[in-house]
C-alpha cells in the first residue's frame, strides 16, 4: 500500500515538472505560443484601405511588449472597483464560438444589475441602478489599450464576442455594408463594431484627419483583424457644419462598391450610435424594402433656408464645441432645377442609390453646387431621394409619396426642440440630442427603428451593455420577429 501510494506521489511530482519545464520553454520560444491559428485568422486578408501616412511610422508599442488585458465583452469601459463578472459564459464562446450553441445560453453582461428587468422597466431595479453609478462610475478604456490588438487578433475576437461565422444563412446571402465615421474613443467605436459586425458584411470606418495619432493606430490595429474592416482610403477633416461631413460618407460609399462583397444595403453611423434590432431583424427589413431607401425628407423649411441661400465659409474650427462661420454671397438656385428638400445625415441607402451617387451628374453637380453650404448633408441625400420634390429624376428606390408624411426608421433620436415636446428623455441632453439613459430601455425596445443616436459608454453604462446583451441573446435564440408593422410601411417597394 506505501508503495502504491509513493508511485502515485512520484507520477505527480513528475507531471508537475514537466508542466513547469513546458512553460519555461513557452516563455523562451513565444513565437510557438499561436501556431495553431483559426481558420478566420488564417483566411483573413489585409484591409482594402490603410492610412498611408501611418505605414512610415513607428508604432508605438512593440511586439515585445505585454498584452494589455481586455475585459470581456464590455472591454470599453473600466470600472471603478470591480469588474463584471461572467461565470461560464466566455468558457462557452471558447468552445464553439460563431452560431448559436445547443442549447443557446443567455449571456449576462453583469450580474450585479439586472437587464431583463431593466429593460421590462422594474421600477426597483432602474432605482438601484442610479445608486449603483454613483458607487461605481466608469471611465472610458484608453485608446492606447487598443495599440496592439492586431498582434492578438485571437484573443481580441474571442474575449470580445464577435461573430466570426454568419449566424443564419439568409444573413449570409443578404449581406450589408456600413460605413462608422469617428473622431475620438476608440473604445466607442470598437462597442459599436462589435456589437453590429458579422464576417459577411462589410465596414469602412473615416477617421477625422484631425484625431489624435493614437486614435489612428489603434483604429488601424483593430481593422487588420478582420477580412472585411477597413479604414477609408480617403480621410477628411470633419468640421460640425461643414462639407467634409458628407464628403466622407461618398469616400466610404466609392470604398465599399470597389470591394468584391456583394453588399445589399449602406448604412452610415456616428460611433456613438446603436442597433435596436439583431443583424437578422434588419436584414429581414430590408428585404422587405426591396431596394427603396429610407431617407428622411421636410419641404417646410422656411426656417432652414439660410443654410443654402448663401455661401458660407467656416471662420474657426472649435472641434470641441461650435464652429464658427462667415456669411459669403447670395448663391445661384441649386442646378438642373432641383428643389432643396431637407432631412437628416443619417439613412438607409439601397446599393442601387450607392451607385447612382457614384455616376450620375445631376448627383455630381448638386454636391459640387453644396461644396459652400451649411450642413450639406441634410438636404444632399433627401433632394436626391424624394422624387414628390423633383420628379423629372430616376434615383433608384427613390419615394414619390409626400416626404413630410413618410416615416423615418433609420435611426432614432430625441432632440431637446419646441417641436419635440412629446418625447421624454431619461438620460441627459447634450448640444441639444438625448444622451440615453436606462429608463430609455423600454421605450427603446419597442422602437421599429433600426438604430439610435447617441450612447455614452461612461453615462449610465448598462444603457449600451443591457441593450447589447438583449441583442445578443435575440441572436443566440433566434427570437421570432414580426415583421408587419415594416409591411405596411407605405414607401417600401412592393414585390
Amino acid at each position: 500500500m506505501v508503495r502504491c501510494k509513493n508511485r502515485h506521489l512520484y507520477w505527480g511530482v513528475l507531471a508537475v515538472n514537466l508542466v513547469i519545464l513546458l512553460r519555461n520553454i513557452q516563455r523562451q520560444n513565444p513565437q510557438i505560443e499561436n501556431h495553431h491559428e483559426s481558420e478566420f485568422e488564417k483566411n483573413k486578408s489585409q484591409p482594402l484601405a490603410t492610412i498611408p501616412e501611418l505605414d512610415s511610422i513607428q508604432p508605438l508599442v512593440t511586439s515585445q511588449a505585454p498584452m494589455r488585458p481586455y475585459i470581456n465583452l464590455v472591454s470599453p469601459l473600466i470600472k471603478a472597483d470591480h469588474h463584471a463578472v461572467y461565470n461560464d459564459v466566455m468558457e462557452k464562446r471558447r468552445r464553439h464560438w460563431g452560431g448559436p450553441p445547443p442549447p443557446p445560453r443567455n449571456l449576462t453582461v453583469d450580474y450585479t444589475l439586472n437587464c431583463a428587468e431593466m429593460i421590462s422597466g422594474n421600477e426597483t431595479e432602474l432605482k438601484r441602478s442610479e445608486t449603483y453609478y454613483q458607487s461605481l462610475p466608469k471611465k472610458m478604456r484608453p485608446d492606447s489599450d487598443y495599440l496592439g490588438v492586431h498582434q492578438h487578433c485571437n484573443e481580441f475576437l474571442t474575449s470580445n464576442g464577435y461573430f466570426t461565422k454568419p449566424v443564419t444563412l439568409e444573413e449570409k446571402q443578404f449581406p450589408l455594408a456600413f460605413g462608422i465615421l469617428m473622431y475620438k474613443e476608440v473604445a466607442q467605436t470598437e462597442f459599436l463594431l462589435r456589437t453590429i459586425y458579422r464576417p459577411q458584411n462589410i465596414y469602412c470606418i473615416h477617421i477625422d484627419t484631425d484625431s489624435n495619432l493614437e486614435v489612428k493606430q489603434a483604429m488601424k490595429s483593430i481593422a487588420k483583424c478582420f477580412p472585411n474592416v477597413f479604414i477609408a482610403s480617403k480621410l477628411e477633416e470633419i468640421i460640425y457644419g461643414g462639407f467634409a461631413r458628407l464628403q466622407a460618407d461618398i469616400n466610404c460609399m466609392a470604398d465599399l462598391l470597389q470591394t468584391q462583397t456583394q453588399w445589399k444595403y449602406y448604412m452610415n453611423l456616428a460611433s456613438q450610435t446603436l442597433p435596436l434590432k439583431t443583424n437578422l431583424e434588419i436584414v429581414k427589413i430590408l428585404k422587405i424594402y426591396n431596394g427603396a431607401n429610407d431617407i428622411e425628407g421636410h419641404t417646410r423649411h422656411d426656417f432652414q433656408t439660410w443654410r443654402f441661400n448663401h455661401s458660407w465659409r467656416v471662420v474657426s474650427k472649435n472641434k470641441g464645441g461650435d464652429p464658427s462661420y462667415e456669411r459669403g454671397d447670395i448663391k445661384p438656385p441649386p442646378p438642373h432645377n432641383l428643389t432643396l428638400v431637407t432631412g437628416s445625415a443619417y439613412g438607409v441607402f439601397s446599393r442601387g442609390f450607392v451607385e447612382f451617387i457614384n455616376r450620375d451628374k445631376i448627383a455630381y453637380d448638386l454636391l459640387e453646387w453644396s461644396r459652400d453650404t451649411y450642413s450639406p448633408d441634410e438636404h444632399y441625400w433627401a433632394t436626391l431621394h424624394h422624387l414628390y420634390s423633383n420628379p423629372h429624376l430616376d434615383t433608384p428606390g427613390g419615394y414619390k409619396g409626400v416626404p413630410d408624411d413618410k416615416l423615418w426608421l433609420a435611426v432614432y433620436a430625441i432632440w431637446n426642440a419646441d417641436w419635440n415636446k412629446d418625447e421624454v428623455c431619461h438620460g441627459m441632453f447634450t448640444r441639444q440630442i438625448c444622451i440615453f439613459g436606462v429608463g430609455d430601455l423600454v421605450m427603446l425596445m419597442k422602437n421599429p427603428a433600426l438604430f439610435a443616436n447617441k450612447f455614452y459608454l461612461d453615462f449610465q453604462y448598462h444603457t449600451a451593455e443591457c441593450l447589447f446583451e438583449h441583442l445578443h441573446n435575440r441572436t443566440l435564440h433566434q427570437t421570432a420577429f414580426d415583421t408587419r408593422f415594416y409591411e405596411n410601411l407605405p414607401f417600401i417597394i412592393k414585390k
